[in-house]
Parts: C-alpha cells; sequence; structure tokens
C-alpha cells in the first residue's frame, strides 16, 4: 500500500508541487508510519518530502530558480538574514550529531536529518512553490482538513477507546490522542493552528467560516486535556482581542467580570501562591501535580546543562544523559526537559540555543515589518507564533518530526506575507 500511496503522492506532486505541499501538511502525522528502506529506518512523512524535493528540482529545472547567493543585489525569496541564521542552524545539528554516539549512527543521522535538514528542504519548496494568494489559500485549507479529520478520529476514540493507552483511561484523567500515542503530541501540533484560523477567521469577513475548524482544534486541546496549549491559545487570544479596537471594550469589562467572580469565589492570591510554591517548591509524593513534576524535570535539566554548557549532549541525547541526573526515582525519565530553550541548549549547546534566540529575534523583527506595512494577515500570523512560544515554555513544539515541519510552514508564511499583496 505505501508504495502504491508514494507513487500516486509523486504523480499528484508532479501535477502541481502545491498539491504535494498540502498533502504533505494533511499527512503531518505520517511519521508515525514507519518502514525501513534497504535497512535504514524512514517514515511515509520523510519519504513524501524526499519525493517532493526531488520533483520540486527536476521539473522544468526548478533548480535553477534557487539562489544561494548572499549578494544584495541577487534576487532569492529567502531573505538574507534568515539565509544566515538557516546555515548557523544547519550546521548546530551537526555538531549536535557528532557529539552524540550512544545512538546507532544510522539512527542519529536520521533523526538529526528530520528535524533539521527535511524541514529545510521543505522549507525552501515551500518558499519558491507557494506564489500567489490561490496556492497560500490551499496550504490554509490543508490546516482546515488536518484539524477536522483529527478531531473526528478523537469524537470516535472518546466512545471507542481505540488507539487510547490505558494510562488514559478510567480512573485516570481520561485524554484523547486521536492518531497519536500521546495527548501532548496532538495538542503541540494543533494549537498554533488553532490561533492561526480563528483570528484569520476574524479578521476577513469572507473567512469567518475558518472559525470553525478553529474551534473544532480547541475542542481537541480541550479533549486532551493539555493545560499548556490551551493556556497558550488562551492568552494569545486575549491578548488578540486587548489589542485590537474593536473588542477591547467587551474584553476588559470580560476581564473586570472574571476577577470579581473569582475573587468572589475563591482567592485569587491563594492560585498566585499556590502556583508558586509547586513551581519553585515542589512536592515528592505521588499526590503531586504536573507542574510540579515539571518543575523537578528543569531542575535536572538545568543540572545537567550545567554541565554541559557549552556543547551540550548531542542530539536526541536527553533521555540518555538525564540518567545520571534524575532525583526523583519514581518519576519516569522523560524524553526531553518540556522546555524549547532549555531542551536546545541541552542538545545543540550554547550555540544553538543562540541560534535559536536570534531566529526567533528575526521572526519577531519580520513581525514588526508586517505590522508597519499594516497586512490583515499580520494578527493570524503573530497569534500563532506567539501560540507557539508561550507552549514551548512548558512544552517542546519542535524537536518532533511533524513539528519541525510545522515550524518552517509558519515561517514560510511569515517570510511570504512581507512581499505578497493583502
Amino acid at each position: 500500500m505505501i508504495p502504491l500511496f508514494l507513487l500516486l503522492f509523486s504523480y499528484l506532486t508532479y501535477t502541481n508541487i502545491v498539491y504535494g505541499l498540502s498533502i504533505i501538511i494533511v499527512l503531518l502525522p505520517s511519521y508515525l508510519l514507519r518502514f525501513s528502506i534497504f535497512g535504514l529506518p524512514s517514515t511515509l512523512l520523510e519519504s513524501m518530502i524526499l519525493i517532493l524535493f526531488f520533483i520540486f528540482l527536476i521539473k522544468n529545472k526548478r533548480y535553477k530558480s534557487i539562489n544561494y547567493n548572499f549578494k544584495k543585489n541577487s534576487f532569492n525569496k529567502i531573505p538574507k538574514s534568515y539565509r544566515y541564521i538557516l546555515i548557523l542552524w544547519l550546521l548546530a545539528s551537526i555538531v549536535g550529531v557528532f557529539i552524540n554516539f550512544s545512538f546507532a549512527l544510522s539512527l542519529v543521522i536520521s533523526s538529526s536529518s528530520f528535524y533539521f535538514l527535511e524541514p529545510l528542504m521543505f522549507f525552501i519548496v515551500f518558499i519558491y512553490s507557494i506564489n500567489n494568494c490561490k496556492d497560500k489559500e490551499v496550504i490554509i485549507k490543508s490546516f482546515v482538513v488536518l484539524i477536522s479529520y483529527l478531531f473526528i478520529i478523537a469524537i470516535y476514540q472518546y466512545f471507542t477507546n481505540w488507539n487510547l493507552s490505558s494510562a488514559y483511561f478510567y480512573p485516570n484523567v481520561h485524554r484523547l490522542t486521536a492518531v497519536f500515542p500521546q495527548p501532548n503530541m496532538l495538542s503541540l501540533l494543533v494549537a498554533p493552528l488553532v490561533s492561526f484560523l480563528f483570528v484569520l477567521g476574524l479578521e476577513f469577513e469572507k473567512r469567518r467560516w475558518y472559525i470553525i475548524p478553529a474551534i473544532l482544534g480547541f475542542s481537541l486541546l480541550y479533549l486532551a486535556k493539555s493545560h499548556g496549549a490551551l493556556i497558550a491559545v488562551f492568552i494569545a487570544l486575549l491578548l488578540y482581542f486587548l489589542i485590537r479596537k474593536s473588542y477591547r471594550k467587551i474584553s476588559i469589562g470580560l476581564i473586570i467580570l472574571g476577577i470579581i467572580f473569582i475573587s468572589i469565589t475563591s482567592s485569587p492570591f491563594k492560585y498566585l501562591n499556590d502556583f508558586k510554591e509547586q513551581l519553585f517548591n515542589p512536592g515528592t509524593d505521588l499526590q503531586v501535580t504536573s507542574l510540579e513534576i515539571r518543575s523537578h524535570l528543569w531542575k535536572d535539566s538545568f543540572n545537567l546543562v550545567k554541565d554541559n554548557y557549552l556543547l551540550g549532549t548531542g542530539v536526541r541525547s536527553f533521555k540518555e544523559a538525564m540518567k545520571a541526573y534524575h532525583t526523583i526515582d519514581w518519576i519516569e525519565i522523560y524524553p526531553h526537559s518540556h522546555n524549547i530553550f532549555l531542551h536546545t541548549w541541552i542538545e545543540l549547546g550554547l550555540f544553538g540555543l543562540i541560534i535559536l534566540v536570534l531566529f526567533l529575534i528575526q521572526i519577531i523583527n519580520s513581525l514588526k515589518e508586517l505590522y508597519k506595512k499594516k497586512k490583515s494577515i499580520f494578527f493570524p500570523i503573530t497569534l500563532s507564533w506567539m501560540t507557539f512560544i508561550i507552549h514551548g515554555l512548558v512544552d517542546l513544539p519542535y524537536f518532533k518530526n511533524d513539528l519541525a515541519i510545522l515550524f518552517f510552514i509558519l515561517l514560510g508564511l511569515t517570510i511570504l506575507s512581507l512581499s505578497d499583496e493583502d
């Protein structure tokens, strides 16, 4: 079945590169379908991206349109500042691969390529193939299809427990995962798209219907019981409603009513004190909250990074490296540190962390430029990035196959919007 699907994908992609991009977006969870090619591990998502890139290069000799020149007067759809950062980001990943030899070399290279090299390949095709508003609309509708079928699967899962680990059965908290093995995998993919689609529907009258898939996406976050994702989306949308003059008065009114309600029914200071206590003085018994577990994880991770602050421990090394720093025996050793800055520092070293910060600074500069140009797409894209960063403080929205691609989709939309007509 997979070979036949890849043949069909190749045909559709050759017909129209944008179709290939759209199919990959719709099937971002397809990295879960794993197989081997000549003994090397691969996934369906990885295979589609390699085919996409190959067809892009050979079709009409498109490779000639890629410009690697750094001169000012040479045309390149990727701005010069991003070109430097992308090269340094790839360099940081190469260093991270050679630092970690605890995995088989083929596994390390495969993981690194999909977190760094193959997302860049996808990004190049994306930048050079999305040429007008019609193409961009196809990409956005792909988000809608992705969220819609994940929602349908999640509802089916709710009633049947299909594909649901026993860890999420009663009496444990019933958390849905859709096609994924864990609920956070679902929420990390969906959260930035929820903010994007919801605000897109508010900003453009002809796109009001995008609010519907955004609500479906928000429902997925709720069903997954992902507090980090829900809070990230809530904060992003709250700031949007406060900034937009047309919504500001009603937003402030609702906030005041909310504060009054909380003050009457309970003590807001108690919530703040509980939050502070859980964050800085987490308990060690079996009754600890998810925030307390994260607090322990961050402390252990910081001890790890203190001993490896310069070069880090290498790509996909966290779980093995953490064994020497893990302090609470009954808490499992997680595969990552649940913080994008801390995790980048651990696996890519100080150099990787600096590049990530430069990346985000440049994205903020691009968003400022969109705002100055009064682009209507400014708010949807900004809110999606805001959700990404806020969620990244308590989880890891990049170092996973589909999330790395999503990052570069958002980056591509940001860059293209700088020159696109509104």
